[in-house]
């Protein structure tokens, strides 16, 4: 993934991403990814792990500035 360097452009190109997704049942979308064989079980696992520790990041993030 080609990572923006203008702030803006993130912001901008993760509205187009939720767009896009609106409607669409993550979870089916896993699936078809594992049973078609482009994804292993092995990727999706690490993948949750680096979305769960990216998680308590980002909310310590927002615990600093949500108060």
């Amino acid at each position: 993934m080609n990572m923006p360097n203008n702030p803006n452009n993130l912001m901008m190109q993760f509205n187009q991403f939720m767009q896009q997704m609106r409607g669409q049942d993550p979870n089916a979308m896993l699936n078809q990814l594992l049973q078609s064989g482009r994804v292993s079980q092995q990727q999706l696992n690490e993948a949750h792990k680096i979305a769960k520790n990216l998680e308590s990041q980002l909310g310590g993030f927002k615990n600093n500035f949500m108060k």
